[in-house]
């Protein structure tokens, strides 16, 4: 065996080893996610499954909740279906679910996905405000 070959072979044992240790990392965190959300909510966990090392998404019956790490805890954040196209998605200006009624807020308010959002803004625009728009693109365009 050349040392290339050497070399490569440690890198990818090295790196299966990354790997598992974050999917074992992932798999800690949904744990404690879990736990974590029913004893702050007093509210049973359906299913929970992985979105990364320090992410979680949590199932109460047809209620999905994100989980995500923080410095000091976990932080809740409800995902929410966009009024338009009905697409599930997790809002960009958000805040963080710390209580039953907070989730309920979250459920209760009308909101848009960032695509809805655009396309509707643009539905709504002035041929002036068109133009200008048109014309930043360009200027843009031309910047690069």
């Amino acid at each position: 065996m050349s040392f290339k070959n050497h070399f490569i072979n440690a890198y990818e044992l090295a790196e299966r080893e990354r790997k598992k240790e974050k999917e074992k990392n992932a798999e800690k965190f949904r744990i404690a996610a879990t736990k974590e959300f029913e004893r702050l909510f007093k509210i049973p966990v359906t299913s929970s499954k992985t979105i990364g090392e320090c992410n979680a998404e949590l199932m109460i019956d047809d209620v999905t909740i994100i989980a995500q790490e923080s410095f000091p805890g976990i932080k809740f954040f409800t995902m929410k279906q966009c009024a338009e196209c009905g697409t599930m998605f997790l809002p960009v200006h958000r805040e963080c679910c710390t209580s039953i009624e907070d989730i309920g807020r979250d459920l209760s308010t009308q909101t848009m996905c960032c695509k809805c959002e655009l396309l509707n803004k643009r539905k709504n625009e002035t041929s002036e405000e068109t133009v200008i728009r048109k014309l930043r693109e360009i200027f843009e365009i031309i910047q690069h």
